[in-house]
């Protein structure tokens, strides 16, 4: 599930909401479309527009549209993380399309905060890295990889599912000090060479 968050920048409910029918081929390529996320509501905020298709999973959880229309969208997966998604579908035995891709032991929907930010503590612990990092921390790390890259503003935005740039740049990209002193060093190279 980290994959999802750090190499695709999949929102925290777009990957607790992801069903077996959002990972489906796409002109030859597997990909997640996303289509729904998984949201809690409290009893007061569950006054949900008629025409919105939504889906109760139990207590004050729903899976619900995007937000805004570039939250939908199709992502296509590098192929390793294809092959290990579907293989981890498979050894779970997901075989309905309305079924989460993922569950915890108890066959339920996993919790933000009971279930996922516990997890990935762990795991940063496992792999030695320190500090106070929540889930939605692999979301600005994905776009901050994509902007080193030099991935175009359309396909950052697009991954992102962001409507507007900005919102990627200003937001969940970080620019680290090895960048600054790689562009200084580059700045100081053209002048003095000028």
């Amino acid at each position: 599930m980290w994959r999802l968050a750090f190499e695709l920048g999949m929102r925290q409910g777009e990957r607790l909401g992801l069903t077996l029918s959002e990972i489906r081929e796409i002109d030859g390529v597997l990909c997640i479309e996303i289509r729904q996320q998984l949201q809690e509501f409290s009893p007061d905020e569950r006054d949900f527009p008629a025409d919105m298709v939504v889906r109760h999973l139990e207590d004050s959880a729903y899976l619900v549209p995007p937000k805004t229309n570039s939250g939908y969208r199709a992502i296509p997966l590098p192929r390793s993380l294809a092959i290990e998604l579907m293989a981890f579908v498979k050894a779970r035995g997901i075989s309905g399309p309305e079924d989460l891709v993922f569950v915890g032991e108890d066959g339920k929907h996993l919790r933000r905060q009971a279930d996922e930010e516990p997890r990935f503590a762990e795991a940063l612990r496992a792999a030695g890295i320190e500090g106070h990092f929540v889930p939605h921390s692999a979301r600005h790390t994905a776009a901050t990889a994509m902007m080193r890259l030099g991935l175009t503003d359309a396909v950052r935005k697009s991954i992102m599912g962001h409507a507007s740039i900005d919102v990627t740049d200003n937001v969940y990209t970080h620019v680290s000090t090895s960048d600054m002193a790689q562009a200084t060093a580059q700045i100081e190279a053209m002048l003095s060479a000028g």
